[in-house]
């Protein structure tokens, strides 16, 4: 059998403009093959595009996503090709196994055999499409794990600066660390919370620290770490120093949603950024500093 990608990977999928011509051939079907898609034409689905660069030098690498987590995460991005509410089987195509899920209101598939993903259906032109590594989508399913840390700083200003330590600014000297908590649900008064975190941690020293967790609290559990993001909490402490926290955290059961404006952060997933705009921070003992500057994740 003989596969064919339009391109090789760090991959994520994405819509734009016309139909990109994209040579994948195979075999037939043959006597074992997963049940046949749709035979529209890939035209009407409107456009796909198969971006293609890996994430070169980082300096974190998370573990590659598990099959749920990649296709939570295609459906999540693209849901036009890949609805939500299907299920994962295993099954033949080819007289190969495959982990897969089908979307019958487009007629695609998306499956992993041997730690590659493949595509088959309209948005591949009904031929089955290799999409490299599955390992090489950790930097987009975990979008803000995988960069390696720039060289910005964060600055930290105000009357009580000399109780959050630290000498007014925070520079990362090195590579960041990050740790994901998978959904966690909640049940209360009927209404069900699941919430995943994302902890992204700097060091300037051995001493001195800065962690944000990012936090997505919905009523689906297959949100992914990272994705969606509705809270944070920011956690800043030097050694000898009782340091300073921003913490926004979002209450769905009571309509409640952070105003991360309000608090002058912003959070940026594409550019892999995390600004601090006049962001005031309670220190203890009372009163505040205020954070500015940008961090690269």
């Amino acid at each position: 059998m003989k596969i064919e990608s339009c391109a090789r990977l760090g991959l994520t999928f994405a819509l734009a403009g016309a139909l990109a011509a994209c040579g994948g051939g195979g075999d037939g079907a043959g006597d074992n093959a997963a049940p046949s898609p749709s035979q529209a034409s890939a035209e009407n689905l409107g456009a796909k595009r198969l971006l293609a660069t890996p994430m070169a030098g980082t300096q974190i690498r998370p573990a590659p996503p598990t099959t749920s987590q990649l296709l939570d995460w295609a459906q999540t991005q693209y849901p036009t090709l890949f609805e939500s509410g299907t299920q994962t089987a295993l099954g033949e195509y080819q007289g190969l196994t495959y982990e897969y899920r089908h979307y019958p209101g487009t007629g695609n598939y998306l499956g992993v055999r041997d730690g590659e993903a493949y595509g088959l259906g309209p948005f591949t032109g009904d031929q089955l499409q290799g999409f490299g590594k599955v390992a090489d989508y950790a930097c987009h399913v975990f979008s803000v794990e995988c960069a390696g840390v720039g060289i910005d700083t964060l600055t930290i200003t105000g009357a009580r600066v000399d109780v959050a330590g630290g000498g007014g600014s925070f520079k990362p000297a090195g590579a960041a660390t990050a740790t994901e908590t998978a959904a966690s649900c909640v049940t209360a008064a009927g209404r069900t919370t699941c919430t995943s975190l994302l902890a992204i941690g700097w060091s300037e020293s051995t001493a001195e620290r800065l962690v944000v967790t990012l936090h997505s609290s919905y009523a689906d559990r297959g949100v992914t770490p990272g994705h969606g993001v509705n809270g944070i909490n920011l956690a800043y402490s030097v050694f000898g120093s009782n340091g300073l926290s921003v913490i926004c955290l979002s209450n769905p059961a009571a309509g409640a949603d952070c105003d991360f404006a309000a608090l002058g952060i912003r959070l940026n997933p594409q550019a892999r950024t995390l600004t601090f705009n006049d962001t005031r921070a309670p220190v203890p003992g009372g009163g505040t500093v205020m954070l500015n500057g940008t961090l690269t994740y």
